[in-house]
C-alpha cells in the first residue's frame, strides 16, 4: 500500500474541505437502489447465512445447557432444538 507524505496528506485534506463530498452524498434514491443497499450488512458477518446458523447453534447449546444445569428429574429438550441439531450438516 502506498504511503502518503505529510505534504500530500495536508494537500488532500485541503481539497476535501474545499469540495465537501459529504454534502453531495445522497445515498440510494430509487427503490431498487434502496433494496440493494439495505442488504449490504447481510453479505458478511453476523447476518450472513453462516453467521445465522452459528448463532442458532450457539443459542441451542445455551438452551440445552440451561436445561441440563437446572437438573430436572426428566430431561426434556425442546423439539425445535432437536430438529435444528439434526438439520446441521458438517
Amino acid at each position: 500500500m502506498r504511503q502518503w507524505t505529510d505534504a500530500e496528506k495536508l494537500r488532500q485534506a485541503e481539497i476535501i474541505q474545499r469540495v465537501k463530498p459529504w454534502e453531495k452524498s445522497t445515498g440510494p434514491r430509487t427503490v431498487e437502489g434502496k433494496e440493494k443497499s439495505k442488504m449490504n450488512a447481510y453479505q458478511d458477518g453476523f447476518y450472513s447465512q453462516e453467521g445465522k446458523k452459528e448463532h442458532e447453534l450457539v443459542r441451542s447449546f445455551i438452551k440445552i445447557g440451561r436445561i441440563l444445569y437446572s437438573k430436572p428429574k426428566k430431561i426434556i429438550i425442546p423439539k425445535e432444538i432437536i430438529k435444528f441439531l439434526v438439520s446441521i450438516k458438517k
